[in-house]
């Protein structure tokens, strides 16, 4: 079900930014000159991520899910994106400082579905294997084949 958010012309693995500032214009540009986000999109992340960060971490991998209020959405998506560097960011819950440059821009469009795609994205990074291949992984189209695989096949469980 959510493996349809992923598209080839939203993943972004050599993405310069090296701050969250510089990240979310980047993405914003991107999302809204493709037709998946408001213009005012990039404002969205920063006000929410200040009230109510996304960093998590895994046994063997940092990543954030920053994501916006569903208004700021006009076609649901996932950006996935990597930085050049690592990126200062909060844990989600208790505000700790981490650093990540994993990034799954999160463009829910119904609030419903964001409990459940949560759940599939915390399945997904606690396998090892899919989380090795994520981390190494540095070709979009088979970045854009090893996710749309990997929801698809929880979708299935």
């Amino acid at each position: 079900m959510y493996e349809s958010m992923f598209s080839k012309e939203l993943i972004d693995l050599n993405n310069p930014s090296t701050s969250s500032r510089e990240l979310f214009d980047s993405v914003a540009s991107v999302a809204h000159d493709k037709g998946y986000a408001r213009k005012d999109y990039g404002k969205g992340l920063i006000d929410r991520e200040a009230k109510f960060p996304t960093g998590l971490m895994f046994p063997s991998l940092k990543i954030a899910l920053p994501h916006v209020d569903p208004e700021f959405v006009l076609k649901p998506f996932i950006y996935v994106v990597k930085t050049n560097t690592p990126i200062g960011w909060k844990q989600m819950g208790d505000m700790k400082p981490m650093s990540t440059n994993n990034f799954l821009f999160l463009g829910i469009k119904e609030p419903s579905k964001q409990v459940g795609l949560l759940a599939q994205i915390m399945s997904a990074f606690k396998d090892q294997e899919f989380v090795k291949e994520f981390l190494k992984t540095t070709d979009e189209t088979k970045m854009y084949h090893l996710l749309s695989e990997q929801f698809t096949k929880i979708s299935v469980n």
